[in-house]
């Protein structure tokens, strides 16, 4: 727990380093993308520590909001004094994990809003999709395999990220009592898009998630995580969340037909996923995590 909470900035950070990376033949566009990234999350305790820090070693200024943020458990009640110091915090982490309690978590706020108040977003929260290859035609007219390893529940709602054009998985989950919601930036219109998070945001959060075949023909690591980020703002505390990929046929990573391929075994990407979701595991051929 401490070793994530710890290193959440730091992997917004390589985030922005990778951004660097992108745009090196171009150094003038570096600080504006990384700007840009950084608006779109603002007001994120992890963005703005990333960029407060990122800005200070550009030596620019950095427009960064005064934050508050306080340690609460997982019924909502307050744990800490407004902004405790780095002893406090750690003491009240040590605190809860001796007596074998979860759920403790860092509640952040700006100036009349909770920053990880989850479903309080649309579309335009979400940050651009900015791939170097689009992702656009490598929809396919089929039912993920995920969908088929599920146990699923009745009169629940699942949210599909990236789930592409067709509305095959939606029809096969009718059949298990499940509504699901399909969000796919390149090949569903953003007036659908913004149809689904409210539907998510009026049922609390959907309450479980799927991302099939999508982290593999995504190039940028940063927009990897961008997906599963965005996941987690749509899904309910606690909401599992499922995870496949295509593996590719053994040929290199690199650009296709249709976009790129990452060609990389599932298991890869767990790394990135537990980045954003701590306790993500893989089994049975797919990653499984939480909200």
């Amino acid at each position: 727990m401490k070793k994530y909470i710890r290193a959440s900035w730091m992997a917004v950070y390589n985030l922005f380093d990778d951004i660097a990376t992108k745009y090196m033949a171009t150094p003038d566009r570096i600080n504006d993308e990384v700007a840009r990234m950084y608006r779109i999350h603002k007001g994120d305790p992890d963005y703005d520590e990333a960029y407060r820090r990122w800005c200070e070693d550009a030596d620019i200024d950095a427009d960064v909001p005064p934050a508050l943020f306080v340690i609460k458990d997982n019924h909502g009640r307050q744990l800490s004094s407004p902004n405790p110091d780095s002893d406090e915090l750690w003491d009240r982490v040590a605190s809860m994990e001796a007596r074998g309690r979860r759920g403790l978590c860092v509640v952040a706020y700006v100036p009349n809003r909770q920053v990880n108040s989850a479903f309080n977003v649309d579309d335009t929260d979400f940050d651009s999709a900015d791939q170097e290859f689009s992702s656009a035609d490598t929809s396919l007219n089929q039912v993920a395999g995920v969908f088929r390893k599920v146990n699923w529940s009745p009169n629940t709602m699942n949210l599909d990220y990236g789930g592409g054009k067709f509305d095959r998985a939606t029809e096969y989950l009718k059949d298990y009592g499940v509504t699901n919601l399909v969000y796919d930036k390149y090949n569903r219109s953003a007036e659908h898009n913004n149809q689904v998070i409210q539907k998510c945001r009026d049922n609390g959060g959907a309450d479980s998630a799927t991302c099939a075949n999508v982290l593999n023909v995504i190039k940028e690591q940063y927009e990897r995580l961008n997906v599963l980020r965005n996941i987690k703002r749509l899904v309910k505390a606690g909401g599992p969340v499922y995870i496949t990929v295509y593996e590719g046929t053994g040929r290199a990573e690199g650009p296709t037909s249709k976009g790129y391929q990452m060609a990389k075994k599932t298991q890869w990407y767990l790394d990135e996923v537990m980045s954003v979701f701590p306790d993500a595991k893989y089994r049975n051929g797919m990653i499984v995590a939480h909200a």
